[in-house]
């Protein structure tokens, strides 16, 4: 299944056979617009907003709390889950926005360091490795280890504001 989400607060799934974005959960928050989705091993549904994280359950349509980020974190574009169900997110920095790691149980955040790069709005994991895109068309591979991010290639005129892969990455 597909799924979405649309400022400020609405999960969506797509119906492919009838080609229709269909409302799966409204997340009742307070702190921003809804910026980050993704979704573990599990299936388990993640989405960032300000400086909070709320787990999303599609069956009854609702999200939860898990806690806030903590520090001077704020979600500035997306979040995501490695292979190994680590969650992370950028957080607009000084010098570049900064990579934190989520943890998923308690909600807290903890910087792993700064990206340099600054508007980083998608990330994906897939091959074992850690992808931003920028709203300046950069795609930046990011050191999970230390948080820095090597641009390696510029799209002219391209903006992203998010990203996604599949389980199979």
């Amino acid at each position: 299944t597909l799924y979405g989400i649309s400022p400020p607060s609405t999960v969506y799934s797509f119906d492919e056979h009838l080609l229709d974005w269909n409302i799966v959960a409204n997340v009742n928050h307070s702190g921003g617009t809804l910026n980050g989705f993704c979704i573990d091993s599990s299936s388990r549904m993640y989405a960032t907003v300000g400086n909070q994280i709320y787990t999303i359950d599609t069956t009854i349509g609702s999200a939860t709390l898990v806690g806030n980020l903590g520090g001077v974190f704020q979600s500035s574009g997306d979040c995501v889950v490695d292979k190994i169900d680590g969650i992370y997110m950028t957080s607009s920095g000084v010098q570049g926005d900064d990579f934190v790691r989520i943890n998923p149980v308690t909600g807290e955040g903890t910087l792993v360091g700064n990206t340099g790069v600054s508007g980083i709005y998608g990330l994906t994991s897939a091959w074992g490795y850690m992808f931003g895109f920028t709203g300046q068309g950069q795609l930046v591979e990011i050191d999970k280890m230390t948080g820095q991010a090597q641009v390696i290639h510029s799209f002219p005129n391209i903006v992203f504001y998010g990203a996604a892969s599949s389980a199979m990455r």
